[in-house]
């Protein structure tokens, strides 16, 4: 399922803050599992993304989620530094 959401980013059917808001459900979820998932899921199609990809203003909104995602329960945070790994990639 990842591939396809990947598929639609590079082809510009889909932006990556509308794939965001997508996963905002699962994102904000009150079990920390959930958002783990789904910040898995994010950090996975952003790994998957050629390098420059994205432009100035996803980098600013995709850093800026990350940096909040920092503050979330340990469960969730590998999932929140394989993100950033990819984003300063």
């Amino acid at each position: 399922m990842r591939f396809f959401f990947l598929a639609d980013i590079l082809s510009g059917a889909l932006t990556l803050v509308k794939f965001v808001e997508q996963l905002d459900g699962v994102l904000t979820d009150l079990s920390p599992d959930i958002r783990k998932r789904g910040t898995q899921v994010l950090s996975d199609i952003l790994q998957g993304l050629p390098t420059n990809f994205l432009s100035e203003e996803e980098l600013n909104f995709i850093s800026t989620f990350y940096s909040f995602r920092l503050k979330d329960q340990h469960e969730v945070l590998p999932a929140v530094f394989q993100g950033i790994l990819a984003v300063v990639s």
